[in-house]
């Protein structure tokens, strides 16, 4: 609806940076409390699932950046790239399921799925930026996705004596994740605060 305003690609990025990262920071949440969430909600039957719907986690962030990757390919009314992106990740997951799901189980699956859903984001955003270039930062959400992952899941590893020092541990670094990104966002917050004031 903005995109024929001056600041348009500001906005759109602004919104990618911030949007992105508080992806990255709810995926890392359900990676971490992932089993306890299945134990609150659900029966012992599918407590061992919680790998799987940790790294499910990451398939909806993925999916939320295709979202955002259509901006640029929409601009030229064309639905072709999306098109071609889901083919191909359609093809990947089937290659990836074969090979994955003898070695890893449920968790193979899992993580085929979030490996072949990649394709599509990435595919969109390069075929996007060629047809209307927004000045994405894909490094600093890249990064914080990443590391949020990879702290979530050494904290998974940890062996906890009790439930309580568990969800305490989780909760820490929890919070720590919520400092990290309010220190590196301060600015684009207050720039993305004025514009939307501006409207």
């Amino acid at each position: 609806s903005i995109i024929d305003n001056a600041d348009a690609k500001d906005v759109y990025a602004k919104v990618f940076l911030l949007f992105g990262q508080l992806l990255a920071f709810i995926a890392s949440l359900l990676m971490m409390f992932a089993p306890e969430v299945l134990m609150l909600f659900t029966s012992p039957a599918y407590y061992e699932s919680a790998w799987v719907t940790g790294i499910l986690g990451y398939n909806l962030v993925l999916i939320c950046f295709s979202y955002i990757a259509i901006i640029g390919v929409s601009v030229k009314k064309t639905t072709l790239p999306y098109a071609t992106a889901m083919v191909l990740a359609t093809m990947a997951t089937i290659v990836l399921d074969i090979i994955l799901i003898p070695m890893y189980g449920i968790e193979g699956s899992a993580i085929a799925t979030v490996a072949a859903q990649l394709i599509v984001p990435i595919y969109i955003f390069y075929k996007g930026q060629k047809m209307y270039f927004i000045p994405y930062d894909f490094k600093k959400v890249s990064f914080y996705t990443i590391l949020f992952l990879i702290v979530a899941v050494l904290v998974r590893k940890i062996t906890f004596t009790n439930i309580f020092s568990q969800i305490g541990v989780k909760s820490f670094v929890s919070l720590i994740f919520i400092a990290v990104l309010v220190l590196a966002n301060k600015d684009q917050v207050v720039a993305l605060n004025k514009i939307v004031k501006q409207r």
